[in-house]
């Protein structure tokens, strides 16, 4: 990659990661300004949340600009392939289960309780009417806002696959929950497929119904023989959906990735730019300080 065009890439890569730590510093150090200091509705955490996630998201507005256009979306969305995509999401939610298991089991044997980070991970209980607005309806859209409108466009231009690679890294490391970050990071990924393929309103309108479903399954499934039915089917089902889609799609994908010659010099540049560097081990740190 000749220097000058890597010097544009780190530069838009730094720029990139400021927005994102200003980002978080609003919605974190926002909410937490409010619960302490605020009255009325304002000391209701989520109503916090959705008043930061709005905020943070004008200041990226307000660094970036306005989200840079990606390619027409290529394929038609229906009924069926919204049944597929929702069957991936929990397919490869089992599979991060399973290859998370040692980390935990040896979190736990450390001495680490990990119960806040499983709740978090299974989607949360039930307790207050706004925890359902904004887990369902707000953290989507903010979301998919965020990662697959501002991120992703900034970066498409470098690649897909890079676009795609970057945006599901940032979006698992921004969880800040050790115990998601495999599946935030495959969800990701699809989510980024289906922005490019079919569209930002499709990826958020996936996202909504995945969370919809976690708070369902985490707070019936234990009292409701068919809510836990249908989460059987679609971890088994998804399993099956997860390999078919593999199967098939392989070659495709290998292809694609043959085709982005510029795909290792654009994840060097992502992985060396100082301040994405910073961003990332604040991250670290973050979801290190979270375990308990």
């Amino acid at each position: 990659m000749p220097s000058q065009l890597k010097r544009f890439v780190k530069s838009h890569i730094n720029r990139l990661a400021i927005a994102l730590f200003v980002y978080e510093l609003i919605f974190q150090l926002g909410s937490a300004v409010l619960l302490l200091a605020g009255t009325g509705l304002f000391q209701n955490e989520y109503f916090a949340m959705i008043l930061c996630s709005a905020l943070a998201l004008l200041s990226v507005y307000l660094i970036l600009g306005r989200p840079e256009p990606v390619p027409a979306p290529a394929g038609r969305f229906s009924p069926l392939k919204y049944l597929w995509l929702l069957l991936l999401f929990y397919g490869m939610q089992l599979l991060a289960i399973c290859l998370t298991l040692p980390v935990e089991r040896l979190l736990r044997g450390l001495g680490f309780s990990l119960e806040q980070a499983a709740e978090a991970a299974g989607g949360g209980r039930l307790s207050d009417p706004l925890m359902l607005f904004y887990t369902v309806l707000f953290a989507p859209l903010f979301e998919e806002l965020l990662f697959r409108c501002y991120l992703y466009g900034s970066l498409r231009r470098f690649g897909r696959s890079f676009a795609v690679f970057s945006t599901a890294f940032l979006f698992a490391l921004m969880h800040g929950n050790i115990l998601q970050f495999l599946a935030a990071f495959l969800i990701g990924l699809l989510l980024a497929g289906i922005r490019e393929r079919w569209g930002l309103r499709y990826a958020i309108l996936l996202h909504l119904s995945n969370n919809a479903l976690a708070i369902l399954f985490n707070n019936y499934t234990e009292n409701a023989a068919p809510v836990y039915g249908l989460y059987l089917f679609l971890l088994f089902g998804g399993t099956a959906a997860l390999l078919l889609t593999v199967l098939r799609s392989f070659r495709p994908w290998r292809e694609q990735l043959r085709q982005e010659q510029s795909l290792r010099s654009m994840l060097g540049c992502f992985f060396s730019s100082v301040c994405m560097l910073i961003l990332i081990l604040c991250f670290l740190a973050l979801a290190a300080l979270n375990l308990n």
